[in-house]
């Protein structure tokens, strides 16, 4: 079952690692940092201020721990940051 936290300004982050702007009701696209990089991130926006997060890393503050220096996907694939395929150290 899919579960919704407050992420930031109009934005909601689920435990299937899914970015939803409550005002428009729609869902954000993350991209890849770089060509070759294991870090998916995306941009809000909140009253023209632009923030970039790191889906993962949201993921785990908001549903597994607050505080972690890393974390990996169990299975590999950089686009699934669901809270059960994250490890935390």
């Amino acid at each position: 079952m899919e579960t919704w936290k407050h992420l930031e300004g109009q934005y909601s982050i689920s435990n299937f690692g899914r970015i939803r702007n409550d005002e428009r009701n729609t869902f954000l696209k993350p991209f890849l940092k770089g060509k070759h990089s294991a870090r998916v991130r995306l941009t809000l926006e909140n009253n023209s201020r632009y923030k970039t997060i790191y889906v993962a890393s949201e993921v785990v503050r908001k549903f597994i721990t607050p505080e972690f220096k890393k974390v990996v996907r169990i299975d590999g694939n950089v686009f699934n940051n669901n809270v059960d395929n994250l490890i935390v150290y």
